[in-house]
């Protein structure tokens, strides 16, 4: 049989998981309900192939650190734009990535009007209301409990 096998038989456990992973992105891009667009209403393709994909996260040694967290890493476009391809990613930190997603958009004023009245005031839901003694020792104490749980919020390291 000439060409490639249809199917990419995964050769370890690692490989079988980074092949779920790449396929379901790949799937969720092609999909019109799930499909991701830039600031112009481009859409955005994935064009690498599975092993240029798994080369990407295995040369950065960030693979086992991949997620949605707080401190996990992403694949991130360069500035944004572009598709997934050779030369236009790279892995970098959640925190940085919507750094860069952010860059330089500031919200109209209109909308920075309509968020300042929504909350002034009589509009604010605790407006004229004062919390009970017993309420404001339960926050306090449900704040310093948040602050000490740092590694529920952190990416998982392997």
């Amino acid at each position: 049989m000439a060409g490639k096998p249809r199917t990419y038989i995964p050769t370890d456990e690692l490989d079988a998981k980074m092949w779920r992973q790449y396929s379901h992105y790949k799937t969720c891009l092609k999909n019109d309900n799930l499909a991701r667009y830039d600031a112009n209403g481009n859409r955005i393709l994935m064009k690498l192939s599975y092993e240029e994909w798994k080369n990407i996260w295995l040369s950065s040694g960030k693979y086992h650190l991949r997620g949605r967290k707080a401190g996990c890493y992403v694949m991130s476009r360069n500035n944004d734009i572009g598709h997934y391809e050779i030369g236009n990613v790279e892995i970098v930190s959640i925190a940085v990535n919507q750094n860069i997603a952010h860059k330089g958009r500031k919200a109209a004023e209109t909308t920075k009007q309509l968020m300042s009245a929504g909350r002034t005031k009589e509009k604010h839901p605790l407006w004229g209301k004062k919390h009970k003694p017993e309420t404001i020792q339960k926050l306090s104490l449900a704040a310093k409990n948040r602050k000490r749980k740092k590694e529920d919020t952190l990416c998982p390291t392997v």
